[in-house]
């Protein structure tokens, strides 16, 4: 069983089990964080700026399936506007731009793939590599697609031998 690291606050940090249900680590999160209002939502990022999404997962999902133990994370403010639609995320981390521009440019593009909004001031984002943009690892190589040994040689014919 391991811990993980959520920075919180210009200097501080707290730990985290995350063996233990997403919601409940959510609410641990908040309450860690002094965020009372429930129209608020936090999520993590970890130190490269990808948005772990917690809140997309079944909240009673255990946190350390997503969560890598002995990491630093970020916490995230997610807020919406009145019509419901998303605001550009906050890290609850002060000058996090100035500390860590590629941080802020990663969590602007997540932001903007999710929405569809540019956010003006995080710099160019088309310097990010494409692989950093899609969230991928740059080191690990692209999978190839599993085949049967059985369609050998039948390009372009399904499982029952028809053309596509």
């Amino acid at each position: 069983m391991g811990f993980i690291a959520i920075r919180f606050g210009a200097s501080g940090a707290f730990v985290a089990n995350p063996d233990c249900m997403v919601a409940n680590l959510l609410s641990y999160m908040k309450r860690m964080c002094n965020e009372h209002d429930p129209k608020v939502f936090l999520d993590l990022a970890d130190e490269d700026g990808m948005l772990i999404n917690l809140n997309d997962y079944h909240p009673k999902k255990r946190a350390s399936s997503i969560l890598s133990t002995k990491t630093m994370y970020i916490p995230i403010k997610l807020e919406r506007y009145a019509d419901g639609s998303l605001k550009p995320y906050v890290p609850l981390v002060p000058d996090m731009n100035q500390e860590n521009p590629d941080f802020m440019r990663r969590l602007a593009v997540q932001y903007e793939r999710r929405t569809g909004k540019t956010i003006r001031g995080y710099g160019r984002l088309q310097s990010l590599p494409e692989d950093a943009k899609l969230g991928k690892n740059v080191n690990t190589p692209p999978t190839k697609r599993n085949t049967s040994q059985g369609n050998k040689g039948t390009k372009g014919t399904n499982r029952a031998g028809k053309s596509r």
